[in-house]
């Protein structure tokens, strides 16, 4: 698959009109997989397939469930609300718990949490306001942008951190919500235990394992391509010839 994804891109990038044709189609993907996450049917064959279910909880404030649950139950099918301490949660995949209502994220940042929780196996979310390079982040506060598994809640209730090995991401969804006052953050104030980052993608520590990069698909070659016509090997050739290396000719 990435290989064909790489082919795509360098035709695009060499046919006149390419790239607007490749937009074009992450466009429509993008708003087909948005529709089916609001109204939780396929849009195509493909799609079909029946996905992993999962419920998110949204626990609010006592003073704010009852004016609150009912709109936000209304963004998607996947989305239960009610008040903090309900026990609501234990019935639930993952949950979303702010401190501060005003500075919540807005229907259009929980359809964006719905695509990538069904899209990713992860443990945990993070959502930062800014468009600043991962790991860094733009939030209001830690449980405003947090997004937690039920694995990842119980071990941060029990153990005070999350699970070795645990996977998360780092979500960038702009513009920042209406009331939210943002300030720079690092992983560390996240109050999840150490971290390690990978870009966007997250680890708690104990249990790391590096993805490989897009677009490669196999280990890279030990030797480069060879010269044409007879030429003296180079020194790095010889120490190839010498591992076993054969140079393609």
């Amino acid at each position: 698959m990435s290989t064909l994804r790489h082919l795509a891109r360098t035709l695009a990038s060499s046919t006149p009109g390419g790239r607007n044709l490749l937009s074009w189609i992450r466009r429509r993907r993008l708003r087909a997989a948005v529709q089916r996450t609001r109204h939780g049917s396929p849009t195509s064959r493909e799609e079909a397939t029946p996905g992993p279910e999962f419920r998110l909880f949204v626990e609010l404030p006592s003073a704010a469930a009852a004016t609150m649950a009912a709109s936000l139950q209304a963004i998607s099918p996947r989305i239960r609300a009610g008040a903090a301490g309900s026990g609501s949660t234990e019935d639930t995949d993952w949950s979303y718990a702010p401190d501060d209502v005003v500075a919540m994220l807005t229907d259009h940042h929980l359809r964006h949490v719905l695509l990538c929780l069904a899209s990713q196996p992860l443990d945990f979310l993070v959502v930062s306001h800014g468009l600043d390079e991962p790991p860094a982040l733009q939030i209001h506060s830690a449980r405003n942008a947090l997004v937690l598994s039920a694995r990842a809640r119980t071990a941060l209730r029990t153990d005070g951190g999350l699970p070795p090995g645990a996977r998360g991401r780092i979500l960038r969804l702009v513009p920042p919500p209406d009331g939210a006052v943002l300030v720079p953050a690092g992983l560390d104030e996240l109050g999840l235990g150490p971290l390690e980052a990978d870009g966007a993608e997250l680890c708690a520590k104990g249990a790391w394992v590096r993805r490989p990069r897009r677009g490669m698909v196999g280990p890279p070659a030990r030797c480069s391509l060879p010269h044409p016509g007879p030429a003296r090997p180079s020194s790095s050739s010889r120490s190839c010839s010498r591992s076993g290396a054969s140079s393609g000719i």
